[in-house]
C-alpha cells in the first residue's frame, strides 16, 4: 500500500503532484509546481501506523476469507457426496 500513488494538490494552485504514501511518510518536504509542503514527523508517524494497521487488517481478513472459502468448498463436497442420486436412462 505504501507504494500506491496518490495526487496531492499544489498549495500554490499549480498542477497536482503524484507521489506515493511512502514518500508522504518519509520525506520531510514535497515540492510542487508552485509551492511546497513541509511535514511534521508526528503526523507522518501517524500516517505510517495507519497504513500498517490497514495492511495488517487486510492480511488477517484475507487469511480468514481463505479459511471460510475452504470450509464452504468442503461443505459443497459433503453435500454432493451425501445426496440421494437418481440416474435417468
Amino acid at each position: 500500500m505504501k507504494n500506491e500513488k496518490i495526487q496531492i494538490p499544489c498549495p500554490g494552485g499549480g498542477r497536482p503532484e503524484n507521489i506515493t504514501y511512502r514518500e508522504l511518510c518519509t520525506k520531510s518536504n514535497i515540492k510542487t509546481q508552485k509551492g511546497e509542503y513541509k511535514f511534521k514527523s508526528t503526523y507522518q508517524n501517524k500516517l505510517s501506523r495507519s497504513i500498517d494497521d490497514i495492511e495488517r487488517f487486510q492480511k488477517e481478513h484475507e487469511n480468514k476469507t481463505k479459511k471460510l472459502i475452504e470450509s464452504m468448498q468442503t461443505c459443497v463436497q459433503d453435500l454432493l457426496k451425501n445426496a440421494d442420486i437418481t440416474i435417468k436412462k
